[in-house]
């Protein structure tokens, strides 16, 4: 199921939920689309084309960043980078976390199982496993979650304010598993240094492989939990007041 397909299909679910007899007609009917076609694309007989994309995303409350990513997403060999608008829309940690959620074996595709691993909200787990769908991110087959391993990264050496907020929610979350979690399943600590500030370019792909390393480590073999891995390097002395 494409991404056009799975949003058509939701929304449908959720207006139906409201009013048991609001059928594909009605709905047609408000997109400005006949009942066949509708039915069609409601099936993945008829893709959506980018006309039918004009014509629909006003009435499905679609925005242009998001149709942007239901299209990207299922085409053959795109690896788009999550720029500074589409990095927005999932920089909330508990996003990537149920995408490797998905990569346990007996993990079930199920609001209320996601929101007790992870401890988020049922609202919180419904809604980011429907967004992650939605993107192409994230199937559902016989029960459970399984990611489709679309290739995004995200932009680099780059501000942003998604990026900073995501960086924000790890900061923050950490701190809070610094008093929730036993000391033997974390590992906490700082590095207080002089430095060359010359060598920061290569202490950070120093960093870059360390995490290469560490992520073919700890995903070997069974995978039973989602962890996640914060390296901060940040001037303590003032680096504005050195310059000349």
């Amino acid at each position: 199921m494409d991404g056009w397909q799975q949003r058509l299909n939701e929304e449908l679910e959720r207006r139906r939920a409201g009013n048991p007899r609001y059928g594909v007609r009605a709905f047609a009917r408000q997109l400005g689309v006949s009942p066949a076609q509708l039915s069609q694309m409601l099936s993945g007989k008829r893709p959506v084309s980018r006309r039918m994309a004009d014509l629909i995303m006003t009435p499905l409350g679609i925005s242009d960043v998001e149709r942007r990513l239901l299209e990207a997403a299922h085409l053959p060999d795109h690896k788009p980078t999550l720029d500074e608008e589409h990095f927005g829309l999932i920089a909330h940690w508990s996003h990537f976390a149920i995408l490797c959620l998905a990569e346990i074996k007996d993990n079930r595709a199920d609001p209320r199982w996601v929101a007790r691993r992870l401890g988020l909200s049922h609202q919180e787990a419904r809604e980011a496993l429907e967004r992650l769908t939605r993107l192409g991110l994230l199937d559902t087959v016989q029960g459970r979650m399984r990611p489709t391993h679309v290739a995004w990264q995200t932009t680099a050496d780059v501000a942003s304010a998604s990026v900073r907020r995501s960086h924000q929610n790890h900061l923050a979350l950490a701190a809070r598993k610094l008093d929730d979690v036993a000391v033997e399943l974390r590992e906490f600590t700082t590095l207080t240094m002089a430095v060359n500030p010359q060598k920061l370019k290569a202490a950070k792909a120093l960093v870059k492989k360390f995490k290469q390393d560490m992520e073919a480590l700890l995903e070997s073999g069974k995978k039973s939990e989602v962890y996640a891995l914060a390296v901060q390097l940040y001037p303590l002395s003032d680096v504005t007041g050195s310059k000349p």
